[in-house]
């Protein structure tokens, strides 16, 4: 499907048992439909297929678009494809009558606005030390504080920690942080956590970090207690992205562990701190609770495996106050030629 966008128009799903398959009316054989319901069979997926006007290709021309439309742009909050609905969701912070009128008069139906809050960068454990481990929260005078997601490794064999790309810059310098002391309470005087190497933030691309010079290791602090600074960690067992429904768990140094489930549609274009950030997925709160918050940035999003151990699903980037959202980790591997690190 994703080898063709021309006759495809995305996938959605009921959590794991079912999909939807989008195609465009008329540029699909009727074997090849039934080759994809054979093949999702053979998983025990039960697959249906429907019928739409736009390709996925149309609507990432759509996508395109939008960030020289001023007039959306100056309100925007987040927006990406809703194959459900076969349009480009598109949420802004304020619904006008000219903000209408702009998309209508651009984009016609294929645009879909909506009432969004405007969301904020979300700036693990403490006292770590070198080989690091996924959750603790790291910083320094500049940023304050942010959150190590997971550890990767390069084709030459060097381990990076994995994190936020707006918690800094190339060539700044962190350290580990605990609870308390220091200089304001950011983490000098502490343990040498590395020095940011490789880092990408806005013009619509992703926002993701690598800090390196040191040892990471392959495995996550995972105890529900932030102040609980005992032994009890996890080891990755593997990388994977999630489906629209499923639940995942978000592990910030601030918020600690916190149950949410992807909101789809698909992967979003979120503004915040002034940059363009695509590739994100939006994940919701399943109870009461803060999922993300300022600090948490960079954290681990996960799944458990039932091994034992857990599934590297994205670090976390930014919220809104009930919602946050997420980069996909298998993402950022593609990017850097890099396979987690496991425990």
């Amino acid at each position: 499907m994703e080898s063709r966008p021309d006759v495809y128009a995305g996938i959605t799903t009921n959590g794991t048992a079912d999909v939807t398959i989008h195609v465009v009316k008329g540029r699909q054989s009727g074997a090849e439909t039934d080759a994809l319901r054979h093949e999702a069979g053979l998983e025990k997926i039960a697959a249906k297929v429907v019928l739409t006007e736009r390709s996925t290709a149309d609507l990432k021309k759509v996508m395109a678009a939008i960030p020289d439309n001023d007039v959306l742009m100056a309100r925007l909050s987040s927006y990406g494809i809703d194959p459900a609905n076969n349009r480009v969701d598109v949420g802004v912070t304020e619904l006008t009558a000219e903000v209408e009128s702009a998309a209508r008069a651009e984009f016609g139906d294929a645009v879909a606005l909506r009432v969004e809050q405007p969301f904020t960068a979300v700036s693990g454990r403490f006292e770590d030390s070198s080989p690091f481990y996924g959750g603790i929260r790291y910083g320094n005078q500049r940023i304050g504080a942010c959150t190590h997601g997971f550890s990767v490794t390069n084709a030459h064999g060097t381990r990076y920690a994995l994190t936020a790309g707006h918690c800094g810059f190339v060539g700044e310098t962190y350290a580990a942080m605990t609870y308390s002391g220091g200089s304001d309470g950011v983490g000098e005087g502490y343990t040498n956590f590395g020095t940011m190497q490789f880092q990408r933030f806005g013009g619509g691309g992703v926002d993701a970090g690598l800090i390196g010079g040191l040892d990471y290791g392959g495995r996550m602090w995972a105890h529900s207690n932030l102040y609980d600074n005992g032994g009890y960690s996890l080891p990755v067992h593997g990388v994977s992205y999630s489906c629209q429904g499923c639940r995942v768990i978000l592990n910030g140094s601030f918020s600690g562990l916190q149950t949410g489930f992807l909101n789809g549609p698909g992967e979003r274009c979120i503004t915040y701190n002034g940059g363009l950030n695509c590739g994100q997925q939006i994940v919701s709160p399943t109870a009461s609770g803060t999922l993300c918050q300022p600090g948490d940035s960079g954290g681990p999003v996960f799944a458990y495996d039932g091994q034992g151990g857990v599934i590297a699903v994205g670090i976390i980037a930014a919220g809104n106050g009930t919602n946050c959202t997420y980069t996909p980790v298998q993402t950022l591997l593609n990017i850097w030629t890099s396979r987690i690190t496991t425990g």
